[in-house]
């Protein structure tokens, strides 16, 4: 019988002998895959072989899905919660010197 290719591995062809690691900033959360899966908006993974993605930590954000990072957000803006696609600008009469911020 035949295996199925483990969590964090795929294969698209048949009659292989072997499968394939998800590259960095995508994933496969299921055995027996002949795809990867894009990290999705607000998450990433930087490494390759995995079976999940990581939501962006607060202070942190990434606005495109299947990367490997999450970009910091700039001074003058913030993001309390884990897992956004942006960082949100000090209201009027507020200000945030520090990059990173929660």
């Amino acid at each position: 019988t035949c295996k199925s290719c483990p969590l964090g591995t795929y294969q698209p062809q048949a009659g292989q002998n072997g499968c394939t690691k998800c590259q960095a900033g995508t994933y496969q959360s299921k055995q027996g895959a002949s795809y990867c899966k894009s990290c999705a908006i607000g998450s990433f993974q930087p490494s390759s072989g995995a079976s999940k993605c990581w939501s962006c930590p607060a202070g942190k954000y990434q606005s495109k899905s299947g990367l490997t990072y999450c970009k910091t957000c700039s001074a003058g803006t913030y993001q309390s919660k884990t897992g956004a696609s942006y960082c949100k600008s000090c209201a009027a009469g507020s200000f945030q010197a520090s990059t990173g911020a929660t």
